[in-house]
Order: structure tokens, then C-alpha cells, then sequence
């Protein structure tokens, strides 16, 4: 039997009777508690949960508030799933502590407005707003009882289903992946504009340039662990774009602009030579390697002796040119190889001096 949900709209069969369809019936997700709806949590951002189950997760969530009439199926975006879903949850964690009262049809405790789901309402795109009435009226009651026992008890729950949802959620770049996919669908990543890549390797013939929309881009410069492949403007590029698009707030929001402004900070470091060179010496190499100026690497044992060559060693035979590099760390790393191995040519290592200079 096919059935079509009369909150969600989401098409699900029933055993017995295969010759009945389209009957509206409501989707057994909806009868579960808010407690076995909230232990889920964590199943929500995985990669494998598709669209379909996380409407019916966040509708099943809304719909266990006790605060919804139905009077038509919602028809919430994936995006406006996405954005809400981290803030509906830990409502509806202290929702849960005041109890839902049949007698009187109300939650005992703050007089929390209900909302009505209709064909004009059914996208739900006044949720936050929603959200933001259920808590000014916990504040207000709160504030009024000072009922500061129930204040710690509603914190608590609040922390523990934070580190329920976010418990991967201490290094941005152990989970990069979810992070970009979240990030592209919530924010809608736009994929009517296309990016030009340039081939990895220019001595392959065979190797050619690929165009990829910016979405994609977009998710391989959040996925991309080697920062030096990826250009500094189109960092800059995409932490505008997820500063002006994302619902701020949640930690999935915090998470994805910490992974692009750590991968900016990483790239202002260092030119990938950190093994050798202090942090002063970089920012020399980096100052000197754009304004032209020279200077001479100065070794102080044989260990750095042997690893000035070796840098030395893979340096350009020419003067590197930015035009033949596709991103601007690339050229800046060549280019400081190239000055290395010319330092090298024209000076003679000295005795009991310091490094850089």
C-alpha cells in the first residue's frame, strides 16, 4: 500500500493492500516521543540520511512540541532544514522538561504560543521566528519565577545534546567532508557559475584544464588538506559568501567558517618551508619574494647546510614567471627556491652568524 503523509507530504508503503495508493495516513515517525526523536540527533548530518528522512526527523521534532496544528503537510526547503535543525533540537530539549498537561491542552509552566501550519505557512519559512517566540516565553516565565533549579536542569540538557550532535566536532578538518557537504546544501552553493582548474601538471601533455561548477570548487577547497593548492583570494571568496548566507549560531556554522579562515591563517604563515626556517625568517622570504629585494641564507651547521642545498637543488633554472603557476603560493614557493640557490651562487656560507638576514 502507498501512502502519502499527511504532515510531511513524504510518499512511504505499508505491508498488505499493494492495490490501494496515494491514501493519506501519517508516517509513523510521528508518533515517536521527543526524547527517541532527540537520541537520533546524530543521525542527521550523516552523509547516508537522504532528504526525505531528515523532513521527516525535523518535522516529527516540530510536531512533538505539542504547539502545531496541522492543517495542511509542510513543504520546508532542504536548506531551511539544514540551517534550523541544530536550533529546533535543543528547543525542543527543554520543551521536554515541561510537562504537556492533557487536561488543559498546554505545557504546564509558560504560556507558549502555538502556530497554525497552513498552505500559506507550510514552507516554513517563519521557523526561526517560531523558535524565537518559544524562547522569549521560557525567558519571561523564568525570569519571573526565578525558577533557577529548572534554569541549570534546561542548560545541561542543552550541552549534552550539543556533544550529541557536534562530537566530531573539536578539529574542523577531521570531518571536512560533512562540513563542505552541509555548508554547499544549507547556503546553497551556486552551480550556474563555472570554475576553470588549472591542469596539476604542465609537463603532461595529456594533463588539460577542467571546468567544475563553483559548488564543486567550493567543496574541494574545503575538503583540500594541501593549502598551497588553493588560490587566497578564493579563501577570501568563499568566507564572504558563508558569512553572508549562513544562519549564525549553530556550531555547524562556527565549524565551517573556523576550517576556511584556519586554512587562511595556515597559508599566511609560512611558504611550506617551516621546516628549515623560523617564523621571522618566512615573513623575510615572503617580503623579499614580493618586492624583489635579495638576501643570503646564512647556515649555521651542516644539518641546515644539507637542507639549504636540497631546497636549492629543486629551485627553477630560470626566475619564475606567476603567470606559469596556478596559484600565487606555488609561484611564491618557487621563486623563493629560485632566490635560495642565487644566495647560494653568490655567497659563501660564514662562520658563527646568524640566519637570515
Amino acid at each position: 500500500m502507498r501512502l502519502i503523509c499527511a504532515y510531511s507530504g513524504v510518499e512511504f508503503s505499508s505491508t498488505y493492500f499493494g492495490g490501494i495508493k496515494g491514501f493519506t495516513s501519517v508516517h509513523p515517525v510521528f508518533e515517536l516521543p521527543t526524547k527517541t526523536l532527540l537520541a537520533r540527533s546524530a543521525d542527521f548530518f550523516r552523509s547516508e540520511t537522504t532528504p526525505e528522512e531528515r523532513r521527516l526527523h525535523f518535522l516529527a521534532l516540530l510536531n512533538s512540541s505539542g504547539l502545531i496544528e496541522w492543517r495542511s503537510y509542510a513543504t520546508p526547503p532542504n536548506q531551511l532544514i539544514l540551517q534550523h535543525f541544530e536550533s529546533l533540537c535543543k528547543a525542543l530539549s527543554w520543551l521536554d522538561l515541561y510537562q504537556y498537561d492533557a487536561r488543559l491542552s498546554r505545557r504546564v509552566g509558560p504560556a507558549f504560543p502555538k502556530f497554525v501550519i497552513t498552505q500559506e505557512t507550510r514552507s516554513l519559512s517563519n521557523i526561526k521566528y517560531w523558535i524565537q517566540a518559544w524562547e522569549d516565553a521560557k525567558e519571561y516565565y523564568e525570569h519571573g519565577s526565578r525558577r533557577e533549579t529548572l534554569s541549570k536542569r534546561i542548560e545541561r540538557r542543552e550541552r549534552a545534546l550539543t556533544k550529541l550532535i557536534n562530537d566530531a566536532s573539536k578539529n574542523p578538518e577531521a570531518f571536512s567532508w560533512t562540513l563542505a557537504q552541509w555548508a554547499a546544501d544549507s547556503t546553497d552553493f551556486p552551480t550556474n557559475q563555472q570554475v576553470r582548474v588549472k591542469k596539476a601538471d604542465k609537463s603532461d601533455p595529456e594533463s588539460t584544464d577542467t571546468v567544475i561548477t563553483l559548488r564543486d570548487y567550493w567543496i574541494s577547497i574545503l575538503t583540500n588538506k594541501n593549502i598551497y593548492d588553493i588560490r587566497e583570494s578564493d579563501l577570501q571568496d568563499l568566507e564572504e559568501y558563508l558569512t553572508e548566507n549562513l544562519e549564525h549560531g549553530s556550531i555547524y556554522a562556527f565549524n565551517v567558517l573556523e576550517l576556511v579562515r584556519g586554512k587562511l591563517r595556515k597559508q599566511s604563515k609560512s611558504l611550506g618551508f617551516g621546516d628549515l626556517f623560523t617564523q621571522e625568517q618566512l615573513k623575510a622570504i615572503n617580503a623579499r619574494t614580493d618586492s624583489g629585494a635579495t638576501f643570503s641564507i646564512i647556515p649555521t651547521d651542516t644539518v641546515e647546510q644539507a637542507n639549504v642545498l636540497n631546497i636549492a637543488s629543486t629551485a627553477p633554472s630560470k626566475e619564475p614567471s606567476k603567470v606559469d603557476y596556478p596559484t600565487h603560493f606555488e609561484y611564491l614557493k618557487a621563486r623563493a627556491k629560485w632566490m635560495i640557490a642565487q644566495s647560494i651562487k653568490s655567497t659563501k656560507p660564514a662562520k658563527d652568524e646568524g640566519s637570515l638576514i
